[in-house]
């Protein structure tokens, strides 16, 4: 009886013991795929990690070339803009220039001519005759504005009953200031007018002291 009982025991205590032995196998071997699964999944969501951010990285450079193409057209259209700006101001000052020089140069080319001047006969010699004449009252009627303020400065204590006349041609002026002797810096200040205009006038009129 004892034998038979203590392989019973026996028996039982072996196949308790292989069950719990297969028990925890199959539980290692679930843990063991499930981490191999954990393992694979991890790899797959890093491999689509950096081509995201490998993607997101081209497209953050194709961005910034843009940037950089964009920022270089609109500098290269600001220095255009610059210089057509530049060029426009030098033809308005070149274009105020001859404005203000092209009443003199008329002025002067009319002292040159020897007094009055004859009658012509054709038409396009009047038309001439003409728009010097425009231009001398023109001139004389900026002169005489320009000089308004000395003018009646200097006439106050004396009261005309008949009207100022209209002065005479800044040219004329110039030449008669040069005659008696004063210097281009100084007609310039006293006429009111540019450095550069008397020297022309004086250059067109030769330069001449009686």
């Amino acid at each position: 009886m004892l034998v038979v009982g203590f392989l019973i025991v026996f028996t039982l205590n072996a196949v308790f013991s292989w069950w719990i032995i297969t028990v925890k196998m199959n539980q290692v071997k679930r843990d063991r795929t499930y981490m191999q699964d954990i393992r694979s999944e991890m790899q797959e969501f890093m491999a689509a990690l950096e081509e995201n951010v490998a993607g997101y990285v081209a497209l953050m450079e194709k961005m910034r070339k843009d940037a950089d193409n964009v920022m270089d057209s609109v500098n290269r259209k600001l220095r255009l803009l610059e210089k057509e700006s530049q060029k426009l101001e030098q033809s308005r000052q070149t274009y105020n220039d001859l404005s203000r020089r092209k009443s003199l140069v008329t002025s002067v080319v009319d002292i040159q001519k020897s007094g009055a001047t004859p009658k012509r006969e054709t038409e396009h010699e009047s038309s001439y005759d003409q728009k010097i004449s425009i231009g001398m009252k023109n001139l004389s009627e900026h002169l005489r504005e320009s000089t308004q303020s000395m003018q009646q400065g200097s006439s106050k204590a004396v009261v005309d009953k008949h009207p100022p006349k209209a002065g005479k041609g800044s040219a004329e002026r110039v030449a008669s200031l040069w005659r008696e002797g004063k210097e281009a810096k100084e007609i310039a200040e006293k006429l009111n007018l540019s450095l550069g205009e008397v020297e022309l006038a004086l250059e067109l009129m030769g330069s001449r002291r009686s």
